[in-house]
């Protein structure tokens, strides 16, 4: 697991997340791609980008403060940290810059860059409050008002231009009837213009006569913004789950969990056609969800902006169907007994034994022809089960990458996706390439045959191919169905605190993740140049107690000898342990969770996530609000109290 400011981050670490320069039209018209279709670019979805919109009015007045006061030296900096920012959170969409700034240490290593969008608005609410502070003199209200006079004519052109060109009739009615001039991508914008017109003109007006005019109608301008940026939010769960689950008999589900304190539950992504009308899950499911302790609530709760950028979760979670049953260790190394399924995976109950498997097909230096780059297919024939798993082992070597290299099992009646093998991208190299395919629950009693399909410009040759059957054990049991959610058992997963069987001191981590390691990483932790190994199979250690709050797991842990304890929960800066209220060290356990050395006897054992970076964050916000409070007093209340006392 690669953390934010680590060394030897990827290119591809660093872009996944970043954003495309047209989100700034965003800021302007904040539904303008709509929120619940496809993406506009490669690099377009930050996952986070709506929240580019600060409210139109705000976009005027930070405007304003650019186009009249850029000659102050305060403005510039403004201008250039709003700069700098944007062009970090788009920087991979531009590859040279991208590329630029990726190896620039530190700023390179970090995973989310669109995440600086939180600078670049703060700046352009700073320029905001700019405007308002020389809302004072009366004639910078009336330049302000011309200047969004002229910003609503020219809003409102473009509102009518495009909604002319959608209202054609070649453009379909479920398209166009966002983009009308009363539809949902313009009017509130638009409206929010005029009502910031009709106020500047009021405070102008009447800014002799009335005395609390600028106030009223700033305060007035300040809570529509903030009740029209609110409507944007993207949290899902808003749905109460006392109000949502029946009222009658306790729920299966939660009693279940209940009974399980001390483990996760984790809620089922789809592994094929993401985005149907299932995805939204209904608000019973969701309420039932959402009072687990549960693991990946990011991916249910977002499930529409997901869809909005064609977001293959499975692309970027550890966490789907094939790693249920490939990486059970993962998931049971993060604690997760309970798998909570809203979308009829029919999850397989088996789980492949990593060092135990049957060989049933052997073959060597084979010649795969270019057929002047037109399909080619080599097939053996070969005997399957039912319900079966089966590892692909190839070592080939190619002069260029193939268009096409695909393996399945295959005969004119048993042909479906489901047993298609498609490896990692193939370089042109001798190379070894694995995957799994499994068979399903009927296989053809004719014969069936394993074929290799390719289509390349460069004859390909494979020195080595096996297939191998997998064989297999029961770890998930199913044991609750309600309200449209099924529910599984893992039995093999660890508690929040558990003791693995060995301790070991590694060179890397790499090899755990790739290629074919042997080890159930739940029973075997891995650190890093931790210069000792352990064997805990014969220590003695009772975990008791466990307490879990927000943020922190405390737990008494009684030992007949010196043990380690692993902590599920991610390896993150800002994690502290303590074994009696002492500080120790804290151990990145497989590159993914935590552990500490824990001595023989009673101790009280605690995890603890204490960031300072929230500590540096609550003592810049002190200080800002005891400025604030002192700008206020000095410069606003103050001259009131010696006015009145000279009267």
């Amino acid at each position: 697991m690669i953390q934010s400011g680590r060394d030897e981050v990827p290119y591809q670490f660093f872009s996944v997340l970043s954003f495309d320069i047209r989100i700034l039209v965003m800021m302007l018209f904040p539904y303008i791609y709509l929120n619940k279709h496809e993406s506009f670019g490669l690099y377009a979805s930050s996952g986070i980008d709506i929240e580019i919109y600060i409210g139109i009015i705000c976009v005027i007045y930070l405007l304003y403060a650019i186009r009249y006061h850029y000659r102050d030296r305060f403005v510039q900096l403004m201008i250039g940290i709003m700069t700098g920012a944007f062009l970090y959170g788009m920087a991979p969409s531009i590859p040279l810059i991208g590329k630029l700034i990726y190896n620039i240490p530190v700023l390179g290593s970090f995973r989310v860059s669109a995440r600086i969008l939180s600078v670049f608005l703060l700046c352009g609410l700073v320029l905001c409050g700019y405007t308002i502070s020389k809302l004072d003199e009366k004639m910078e209200v009336k330049r302000l008002l011309k200047f969004s006079v002229y910003f609503t004519i020219l809003i409102v052109g473009n509102a009518v231009i495009v909604a002319s060109i959608f209202s054609q009739p070649s453009i379909s009615d479920e398209l166009s009837k966002y983009y009308v001039w009363n539809g949902e991508v313009f009017f509130s914008v638009v409206t929010l213009c005029l009502l910031n017109v009709v106020s500047l003109f009021l405070m102008y007006k009447y800014a002799n006569e009335k005395k609390y005019i600028k106030q009223i109608v700033l305060g007035f301008l300040c809570l529509i913004t903030i009740i029209d940026v609110g409507k944007y939010s993207i949290v899902k769960n808003k749905y109460p789950a006392e109000d949502i689950l029946h009222d009658t008999a306790p729920s299966q589900i939660q009693e279940l969990i209940k009974e399980s304190p001390n483990y996760r539950s984790f809620a089922l992504v789809k592994a094929l056609e993401h985005y149907d009308n299932r995805l939204s899950l209904s608000k019973v499911q969701r309420g039932t969800i959402a009072r687990a302790n549960y693991y990946n609530n990011y991916i249910t709760f977002v499930d529409e902006k997901l869809k909005k950028y064609n977001i293959d979760e499975t692309l970027l979670y550890p966490k789907t169907i094939d790693n249920l049953k490939t990486r059970n260790d993962l998931i049971s190394m993060m604690s997760i007994k309970y798998i909570l399924d809203a979308w009829d995976q029919e999850l397989e109950k088996s789980i492949l034994i990593k060092d135990s498997e049957v060989g049933i097909l052997r073959e060597s230096n084979i010649q795969i022809p270019n057929h002047n780059s037109q399909l080619s297919v080599i097939s053996y024939p070969i005997e399957l089960e039912p319900n079966s798993t089966y590892k692909v082992k190839l070592k080939m070597n190619t002069i260029n990458s193939p268009s096409l290299f695909y393996v399945d099992f295959y005969n004119d009646t048993y042909d479906h996706p489901e047993q298609d093998g498609h490896f990692n991208p193939i370089v042109p190299e001798t190379k070894d390439y694995s995957v799994l395919i499994s068979t399903g629950d009927e296989v053809p009693t004719n014969q069936v045959y394993f074929r290799i399909v390719s289509q390349s410009t460069t004859d390909i040759v494979v020195d080595d191919l096996s297939v191998s059957k997998m064989r297999t054990v029961e770890a998930y049991k199913q044991i609750a169905d309600q309200d449209g959610v099924v529910v599984y058992e893992n039995r093999y997963a660890k508690p929040i605190l558990y003791v693995p069987k060995h301790v070991q001191s590694i060179d890397s981590y790499e090899p755990l993740y790739i290629g074919d390691n042997e080890s159930r990483l739940d029973e075997s932790s891995y650190i890093k140049d931790f210069g000792k190994n352990i064997d805990l199979t014969q220590v003695n250690t009772e975990i008791s107690d466990l307490k879990r709050e927000n943020n922190s797991v405390t737990a008494t842990i009684i030992s007949d000898k010196a043990t380690f304890i692993n902590h599920a929960q991610l390896s993150y800066p800002g994690w502290k342990a303590y074994v009696d209220d002492e500080e120790v060290p804290i151990y990145n356990v497989n590159d993914l969770i935590q552990g500490i050395e824990v001595p023989e006897g009673t101790h009280l054992v605690s995890f603890v996530f204490d960031p300072l970076d929230v500590k540096i964050g609550a003592i810049i916000s002190s200080l800002g609000i005891l400025l604030c409070g002192y700008y206020l007093f000095y410069n606003r209340i103050a001259p009131i109290f010696h006015r009145n006392r000279r009267e």
